[in-house]
């Protein structure tokens, strides 16, 4: 590393001491200055091409030169505290140059690094955008898909029965209008809240699809999830819905795959980039159905799209509204608003979970609405008229938010630990794993960071502390007071709930999946991890504690984690002091998991200062929508980037 930071300009190996540029970045930098023919680029442009590198760690796609300011580059840093004036003058008065160098000027100071799109070049540079070329790549083949597929009309007459049938199935109007896209054209995009009918909607058009969409033989059509979990509970939701209108006829059923992940859709090759299917081997299907659209990245996007044969129909639902995927990119959001795709968008507002006028719904709104400058006062406003209404469906209980979530010697707070004993109190008393699974769906904490006093790992402490413990706090019902403790003893410990972190196809255990241990029913002295049917039904199956992939406990998840899930009730935690992870989409996210009310602990300022900061991913998506590209480059574009696979991320 040394050899690498030795070779660059003193002002990058400054940004690298402060945190602002990784060693990944350094070193793809170094790399590509080495391998470059064309000349020794300028500090300017090395700077350049180590934050297009950096940036897509934030999640975005490009770095926008005019974003280039001092203090958004320390706001890069990994000391949240740092600021602009403790950065070195030089490094700063290089950030501004670039800042206020225009493309034609990078690529010339460059010199073989950064060109354009037509360019052999690395990092490619494009409308006041710099990309990695990979990402260009991705960007470019997505919206080059995207707008043919908009545009293929599959069928504009309707066969005989169809009209009476799309009206039987869905007296609603915007969902007769998603089923109608769904049945004519190859894209269709169905976005709307919690509720609002999405996976209704969906198997409903499988339905039309599976009656009048193939020409004799029955279509075959796959499902699939971002995770493991949303995976299981699209499958379920699909097939349940297709047998209440009387789509049970097992052949029907047996031409829809089970839903799995997107991953193991595409056949997923271990320890590469690549993917089985792929333009030159394109998925045996005539639609897919992709659930929780939102959380799928650009390159993921890319790669589907580019699984797909010329005919097939591709049907993606999600909430525009939700949280962006953890990876680069907000590729649903970005489709929802391009008028370019105006007429393969349906957007469903009518929700069934949440009445009109129940709290959450309202604070939904609210935080939706909330803009700088005033927006997040607004929403606060709202939420406090709200807190404390007692709907039947929907209630809002607001709690403050201190700097540390203990009393004196460590002991949790007795709001906290009530609030915890009540919503775990049917769950520790489970006898058997059919029963836990029952109970943990009705509560869950929900934080939005992962570290720090109010992060997932210090609150699974509190609760295995609070479940635990021998003394509880004063003026609980006796039941709670009384009620089963957990005995925490070790990794694993009887009633422990863990979340898997890696997918492991082995065992057909994937990123999200949860898992409960209990003793085995065979050998009632040895505990085991049980697991929920991947097929939706009643049955479960157990792992031997030994074998489990990558996991972590799970009382309390990320709001990303929780993104596809429904609990009854949640309690959502928010830090009390701001960060820039804190977004009107996170709270929007939290609030929406229930099906019942929120317990929501946040102060004042960083909720306003979180409802109106939205997420903003970096990219050219909408522009790039906005255009046609030559179909033979668009044709060609992922053939080239599967060519291009020295610097791609494994599975990406």
């Amino acid at each position: 590393m040394s050899r690498a930071l030795d070779a660059l300009p003193a002002p990058l190996r400054s940004l690298h001491r402060f945190g602002v540029l990784r060693d990944l970045d350094i070193y793809l930098v170094e790399m590509l200055r080495r391998r470059n023919e064309g000349g020794k680029p300028e500090a300017k442009a090395l700077l350049a091409c180590c934050l297009a590198s950096r940036v897509v760690d934030e999640g975005h796609i490009c770095l926008v030169l005019s974003d280039v300011s001092p203090g958004w580059v320390a706001g890069l840093a990994t000391d949240a505290g740092l600021g602009e004036d403790n950065l070195p003058p030089e490094a700063m008065e290089l950030c501004r140059e670039l800042a206020a160098a225009g493309v034609p000027a990078l690529i010339e100071e460059g010199r073989g690094l950064i060109g354009t799109p037509e360019s052999a070049s690395p990092v490619v540079a494009h409308a006041e955008r710099l990309y990695l070329r990979r990402y260009w790549r991705y960007e470019s083949s997505v919206a080059s898909k995207l707008r043919e597929m908009s545009r293929s009309v599959i069928g504009s007459k309707r066969p005989p029965g169809m009209s009476d049938t799309l009206a039987a199935m869905l007296p609603e109007r915007e969902q007769r209008r998603a089923a109608q896209a769904a049945m004519e054209r190859r894209l269709t995009v169905i976005t709307g809240g919690p509720g609002t009918g999405k996976t209704y909607t969906a198997a409903r058009i499988l339905a039309l699809l599976l009656r009048y969409g193939g020409s004799g033989a029955l279509p075959v059509v796959r499902l699939a999830a971002p995770t493991g979990k949303g995976a299981a509970r699209l499958d379920e939701s699909v097939r349940d819905a297709m047998k209440a209108i009387g789509e049970d006829d097992e052949a029907l059923l047996e031409s829809v795959a089970e839903a799995c992940t997107i991953d193991r859709l595409l056949g997923y090759v271990s320890g590469s980039p690549y993917f089985r299917h792929n333009r030159d081997n394109p998925l045996p299907a005539d639609a897919v159905l992709i659930d929780e659209a939102s959380m799928v990245d650009l390159p993921k996007m890319a790669k589907l799209l580019d699984a797909l044969d010329d005919d097939c129909r591709l049907v993606l639902l999600g909430d525009m509204h939700q949280l962006a995927s953890v990876d680069p990119g907000s590729v649903m959001a970005d489709l929802c608003t391009s008028p370019c795709l105006a007429e393969s968008v349906i957007e469903l507002t009518d929700s069934r979970r949440f009445p009109a006028g129940s709290p959450v719904a309202e604070l939904g709104r609210a935080v939706n609405a909330a803009a700088p400058p005033s927006g997040g006062a607004a929403a606060w406003k709202r939420l406090t008229e709200l807190d404390g209404e007692n709907p039947a469906e929907g209630r809002i209980v607001l709690h403050a938010v201190p700097a540390i979530l203990c009393e004196h010697a460590g002991r949790p707070l007795p709001d906290l630990s009530a609030s915890v004993l009540r919503g775990f109190d049917k769950f520790v008393e489970a006898a058997d794993p059919a029963k836990a699974f029952a109970a943990l769906a009705q509560f869950r904490i929900l934080c939005a960071l992962r570290r720090g006093p109010h992060g997932v790992e210090t609150v699974n402490g509190l609760v295995e502390n609070i479940l635990s413990s021998k003394t509880r706090p004063e003026g609980l019902p006796k039941k709670l007071r009384d009620g089963r403790r957990l005995v925490v003893d070790g990794e694993f410990y009887h009633h422990r709930v863990v979340m898997v972190t890696r997918n492991d196809y082995s065992m057909e255990l994937f990123n999200g999946d949860v898992g409960i241990v209990m003793p085995d029913d065979e050998e009632p002295d040895r505990l085991v991890v049980w697991f929920q049917s991947r097929r939706g039904d009643t049955g479960l199956r157990k792992i031997p504690c030994r074998l489990l992939p990558e996991h972590e406990t799970a009382f309390a998840i990320t709001v990303h984690k929780a993104q596809g899930s429904e609990f009854d009730q949640v309690l959502v935690l928010l830090p009390e002091r701001d960060s820039p992870v804190l977004t009107k989409e996170l709270i929007y996210t939290a609030i929406t998991r229930t099906r019942g009310g929120v317990e929501l602990w946040c102060n004042r300022d960083v909720f306003e200062a979180a409802a109106q900061r939205a997420v903003r991913r970096s990219s050219g998506l909408l522009s790039q929508l906005a255009t046609t590209p030559p179909s033979d480059e668009a044709r060609g574009l992922m053939a080239a980037s599967s060519r291009t696979s020295a610097l791609a991320p494994n599975g990406a």
